[in-house]
């Protein structure tokens, strides 16, 4: 209401409460102060992973874009970001094989490999399935991670410096 009297235009059919907000595929919980991805992110990137392990081969158009997403969802699932290596591996010789053509003002432009290249069958090496598997089975075991807790000392521990010379011993000196 406040935002309305201000002037700001506001959609009351999208505003909602709570001490839970979605944003553009991330779940806040505000309460606990925590960060993770929706529930529908979490089944969609899910469901193209155990898609493509199934089938045992790919697009390279498609499997660029489901990598995509999975980065997207590792923005914030932080634990499961080394598993993205052997996807993006699988990627690299589309990136190695695109082509530098004239040098503009801001720079040189990369042409991509054509069309066919991109949109061919290729097989799913074994070392990607099992990376894609291992992010399926993390992905729908937890979308959420909890806060770090600070760890509070419940018992006093009194810290004394010590000092020995010749005979004398000094404790707290």
């Amino acid at each position: 209401w406040t935002w309305t009297v201000l002037g700001f235009p506001l959609s009351w059919a999208k505003t909602q409460g709570g001490g839970r907000a979605q944003w553009i595929g991330y779940d806040v919980w505000i309460k606990e102060h925590s960060l993770g991805i929706t529930a529908a992110r979490a089944a969609s990137v899910v469901s193209w992973a155990r898609k493509v392990i199934r089938d045992r081969a790919t697009t390279v158009n498609d499997f660029e874009a489901g990598v995509g997403k999975l980065s997207f969802c590792c923005g914030v699932l932080e634990y499961e970001r080394p598993f993205l290596a052997p996807c993006c591996s699988f990627l690299a010789p589309r990136i190695k094989h695109s082509i530098t053509v004239g040098a503009t003002s801001w720079g040189a432009k990369r042409m991509r490999p054509s069309a066919t290249q991109c949109s061919a069958i290729r097989p799913l090496p074994l070392y990607v399935a099992c990376a894609l598997n291992s992010l399926a089975a993390r992905i729908e075991q937890r979308r959420v991670y909890p806060p770090a807790s600070r760890r509070v000392d419940t018992e006093f521990c009194p810290r004394v410096d010590a000092r020995a010379k010749d005979k004398v011993v000094m404790l707290g000196g």
